[in-house]
């Protein structure tokens, strides 16, 4: 079936963003044919804002005049859209989205922190400030970045084991009927480690399990799409 351009759905994002990854991926899984607008990653975001109607964060979805922001939400619209292969099954949907939980807060978070530290020195200084200002707080000093990754660190090892754990008696996914959102979202807090100019992923060097199945989780792609200018995805919105 011939699907028309103007209802292909549109993902904003850009390359590093580690939850524009999740949804790339679940793009591919899903076998999806999308277009691809790369946002600023940073403020001020002209586009983004006037199609959102002030919501600045990424990934964003759009199909045609249809807007959807958070990757939980984008999920489920393409599993409604798109239901085989589902993203979330029912019936491991309470272990799935625990697990999404635990590795987008206690896991994602220590990786972002301490991978984004690491690289303080190499990323524009105006992400910095765009970050800080998002929080209400004044820009950190490079130093202090540096001094935040290496306590962050602490914070991320106690937390490898238990995905490596999860593949101790040979499954290839976090559940048995995987892949699914789980995995992906374990995968994109992991993925990031390795998505900045200084590779951090050596951390993951004495779990050979996880490192076997980030190798099948990156295997799905991201399936087929094209790029797009942001002036063409708000024409669309507008017709």
């Amino acid at each position: 079936m011939t699907i028309a351009a103007d209802a292909l759905p549109i993902l904003h994002h850009y390359d590093f963003s580690p939850f524009a990854e999740k949804v790339r991926l679940a793009l591919g899984l899903k076998g999806i044919h999308w277009r691809s607008v790369i946002a600023p990653s940073f403020m001020p975001k002209p586009d983004l804002v006037a199609l959102t109607g002030g919501y600045r964060h990424i990934p964003v979805l759009q199909v045609g005049a249809d807007v959807f922001c958070d990757t939980r939400t984008i999920c489920r619209e393409l599993d409604r859209r798109v239901p085989s292969p589902p993203l979330i099954r029912a019936e491991t949907a309470g272990v799935s989205i625990a697990f999404e939980s635990w590795a987008e807060r206690d896991l994602f978070w220590p990786v972002a922190r301490y991978a984004s530290g690491i690289n303080a020195q190499s990323m524009d200084p105006r992400l910095h400030v765009d970050r800080a200002t998002l929080r209400g707080k004044t820009p950190p000093s490079v130093e202090r970045l540096q001094a935040v990754a290496r306590r962050n660190l602490r914070q991320l090892r106690p937390a490898l084991p238990v995905i490596e754990n999860r593949f101790s008696d040979g499954r290839p996914w976090l559940l048995p009927d995987g892949p699914g959102q789980e995995d992906l979202a374990a995968y994109h807090a992991l993925w990031f480690l390795g998505a900045l100019a200084i590779d951090c992923s050596a951390e993951l060097d004495p779990y050979p399990a996880t490192r076997a199945w980030m190798k099948r989780v990156a295997a799905i792609g991201h399936g087929v799409h094209e790029p797009m200018p942001a002036a063409e995805a708000l024409a669309i919105a507008a017709r």
